[in-house]
């Protein structure tokens, strides 16, 4: 029944929709009242009649009553009721916390209620002694019900450039974005931590880049962030392949050198092949995750790659007798 039952808690979400559904069962079958009420006595009415209904705050605390057929309450056929609707908080669109306290209020066919209207009053009492039915509201933000799962860094969105993604390029981070259950400390969905989201549209209403982070808004304005490179990375390709299209040409150059040896020839290729080795990695590696400096690790590494070049010691020529 309850998010925290050393509290006597129950949390609901802002910006999505509540249904927080009670069930009850009697030995006879069936149950006159059930609703879900403030404290104390309304005007003197006897039995679970005389427990207030008072929505507030977008929410709808319901009630069902039948004297005459009375409400069907076994095992396969509870009787039900319901706290349903969507948090507002008028002038205070960020508000969490405390909302308001209700009691499951049931009377039989007999006249017995469980959770009597005129004890319902916490006041002066602990949590283990406060009424039976007792119930406290709490708001809370949908970051605290959901988190960005870290399979969403799996297939990482392939962009040009880190510091400048476009808005297709965001777009593809934000399809690729997985959300998942985090209600480990909520006890009535704790069956769901760490299930993912089936529709992400449904929790989430954008993504956007700030500074060097992806920002994940749910409905209800609350954010969640990773950076931006656990989703996404730097097409790098493009500089990998020039720099093996440099380390080739200088290689096809160094055995064109005119008069020089094979051992000069293979010294030379093994220092272009240690070089562009070093500038692969300078690449790959994760410092170099800019457009600028991808840039700079390519142009380095081509250059030094350039310089490579035999080195040709002058032979003495023979001379013929």
């Amino acid at each position: 029944m309850y998010s925290d039952a050393s509290t006597k808690e129950i949390y609901v979400y802002k910006g999505e929709d509540t249904n927080i559904e009670f069930s009850a069962v009697d030995d006879k079958g069936k149950i006159k009242d059930i609703r879900i009420a403030r404290g104390g006595r309304e005007n003197g009415v006897p039995g679970a009649a005389g427990a207030k209904i008072e929505s507030l705050y977008g929410l709808t605390t319901g009630a069902n009553r039948d004297e005459i057929n009375g409400i069907v309450a076994t095992e396969s056929n509870p009787a039900k009721v319901a706290i349903t609707g969507r948090v507002v908080v008028a002038g205070k669109p960020t508000y969490t916390g405390v909302l308001i306290t209700r009691y499951l209020v049931i009377e039989d066919m007999e006249g017995a209620v469980f959770s009597e209207p005129i004890n319902n009053n916490p006041a002066g009492k602990t949590v283990a002694q406060y009424p039976e039915g007792y119930m406290k509201l709490v708001v809370r933000e949908l970051r605290q019900k959901y988190d960005i799962d870290k399979s969403s860094g799996l297939n990482k969105v392939v962009v040009g450039d880190l510091s400048n993604v476009t808005a297709a390029e965001l777009e593809s981070i934000k399809r690729n974005i997985k959300i998942k259950y985090n209600t480990k400390d909520d006890a009535r969905l704790i069956e769901k931590d760490g299930q993912l989201v089936e529709n992400v549209d449904n929790v989430i209403s954008n993504v956007r880049i700030q500074a060097n982070n992806i920002v994940v808004e749910y409905k209800d304005q609350s954010i969640d962030t990773i950076p931006l490179t656990d989703v996404a990375v730097i097409n790098k390709e493009p500089a990998i392949e020039a720099i093996e299209r440099a380390a080739q040409e200088q290689i096809d150059r160094i055995n064109a050198t005119p008069d020089a040896t094979l051992e000069e020839k293979e010294e030379a290729i093994s220092r272009v092949n240690k070089d562009k080795e070093a500038a692969l990695a300078k690449i790959r590696s994760a410092e170099t995750n800019s457009k600028p400096t991808l840039d700079a690790a390519q142009q380095s590494g081509t250059n030094t790659i350039t310089n490579d070049n035999a080195v040709v010691v002058k032979k003495d020529q023979e001379i013929g007798r």
